[in-house]
């Protein structure tokens, strides 16, 4: 994936946010621990990137299934998985 955007999902509920990003998007993400600054509660973070027309329907999904979630969005300039590339080896 190329340019694109990342969003940052701060939620009590990561597992249903991975679930409906899947749904609305297919893309895979990535649910980070975290513990909140101020009361110390544990949270989580989902991570996500995707390019900007999915990433309307990410935060849409997800302010529908969690309207107490805080979202962060940042322009993504790279993003590479490579559990799906193939790199060549030096042999």
């Amino acid at each position: 994936m190329n340019s694109g955007k990342v969003a940052f999902i701060v939620t009590k509920n990561g597992k249903r946010i991975c679930d409906v990003i899947d749904e609305c998007s297919q893309r895979g993400s990535t649910i980070l621990k975290a513990q909140g600054g101020y009361k110390q509660d544990d949270i989580q973070v989902v991570m996500c990137a995707c390019n900007s027309k999915e990433m309307y329907q990410v935060r849409k999904s997800v302010k529908d299934a969690d309207p107490d979630s805080f979202i962060v969005v940042v322009e993504s300039h790279e993003a590479v998985s490579y559990t799906h590339l193939t790199l060549p080896t030096n042999s």
